[in-house]
């Protein structure tokens, strides 16, 4: 009976198309935007992402981590001295006047890392080394930084000079970044270079950067430097998630996505319910001939609900495809926030699956409702 309840649905092929579209549509619409709100997220943190450090310090009332409250430079030592670290670093961010081969004055993103431990910098080399910073005025510049303050078809390769604050500094290497929040071009260079660099002010040290000694939990060495130094303590992963927080809490970007998901589910359940309904009423006298042959109700809810099953797999199907689609198409455009995670697609299985369902039972009340009589009306 359910191979002949999908024959039913597969031939009547304008109904089937109707609900593998409309369900297909609420999938894209609903996995698209959960990408988009995730790859927003991932720029919050995009800090993190590219200057990865076990444990992240700073002041007390520092909440993400594009937020610094600038420290003492003493804040380092007493770091150092808190058992269980095994090694800390200073950490730079900042903003500063830069102008390259093009005579323009662009502002970048200024970062400062360790001369020495080289903590925090930047993984993806496309050109010199990271080590290049070690030398005096020699610093790394992100592909945006490179064709800013490039000349049009030249972008800076390694051995230019610019000015950073009418200070001369040579590009040691050209690295790559992932994209945050903040269009400025990023100059990564040794922590005194930088802090040379940035405007006057009176303390530069952004964050503390911070190891565990081999064995012990991030989470709990944090713990322990806060208690020791009245500081803010963070490992990685609980500094991304205080700074998803603040992103969620004082920007309305998840509040806009959410609702465009509950638009497309609506859509997708208003679409749904009225084809199974129309499909329903038109094949009453056929379901109503199946009840006289002796099928109950039971029988035909199960038949209803396989059609609605082949519908929300084969239109999941379609929509999941096409973001995935989408996806691989605009790889490499680092403009566009787009993270696909596996959530994403249990995310919307769920929620088509509930709609399918509630669909499906939907229809299944109705066909209840049919008296076998009907045929022979």
């Amino acid at each position: 009976m359910i191979g002949l309840a999908l024959r039913m649905l597969l031939l009547d092929r304008a109904r089937y198309l109707t609900l593998v579209c409309g369900l297909a549509f609420a999938t894209l619409l609903m996995a698209q935007q959960a990408t988009i709100g995730l790859g927003l997220a991932s720029w919050s943190y995009g800090t993190l992402t590219n200057l990865r450090a076990p444990i992240w310090v700073g002041d007390a009332a520092v909440r993400q981590v594009d937020d610094p409250k600038p420290l003492r430079d003493i804040e380092l030592d007493r770091v150092r001295s808190v058992p269980g670290v095994a090694w800390a670093a200073p950490l730079y961010l900042g903003n500063a006047p830069a102008r390259g081969r093009s005579g323009r004055i662009e502002a970048v993103r200024l970062i400062g890392i360790d001369r020495v431990s080289l903590a925090g910098a930047p993984r993806e080399v496309l050109a010199g080394g990271v080590g290049s910073i070690r030398e005096v005025n020699k610093i790394l510049v992100n592909e945006g930084a490179a064709r800013l303050l490039g000349e049009p078809g030249r972008p800076l390769a390694v051995g230019d000079e610019v000015e950073i604050n009418d200070r001369s500094a040579r590009v040691g290497g050209v690295v790559r970044l992932g994209p945050t929040f903040s269009t400025l071009a990023t100059v990564v260079a040794a922590y005194e270079e930088a802090s040379a660099y940035a405007p006057a002010q009176r303390r530069t040290l952004a964050f503390v950067l911070a190891a565990p000694r081999p064995g012990l939990d991030p989470a709990a060495v944090a713990d322990e430097i806060s208690r020791a130094t009245g500081l803010r303590a963070f490992d990685q992963d609980a500094l991304r998630t205080a700074t998803i927080g603040e992103f969620v809490a004082n920007t309305t970007i998840p509040q806009s996505i959410g609702l465009t998901v509950l638009l497309a589910l609506i859509v997708g359940a208003a679409i749904t319910a009225q084809t199974f309904l129309a499909f329903v009423v038109e094949n009453a006298r056929n379901l109503a001939a199946l009840k006289t042959m002796g099928a109950d109700s039971w029988l035909l809810a199960r038949m209803l609900l396989a059609q609605a099953a082949l519908v929300a797999v084969v239109g999941y199907g379609v929509g999941i495809g096409a973001v995935s689609l989408f996806g691989a198409l605009i790889q490499g455009a680092p403009s566009f926030p787009f993270l696909l995670t596996w959530h994403v697609p249990v995310f919307a299985f769920a929620l088509l699956g509930g709609v399918s369902l509630a669909s499906g039972l939907f229809a299944a009340w109705r066909v209840s409702r049919i008296e076998p009589a009907a045929v022979f009306r």
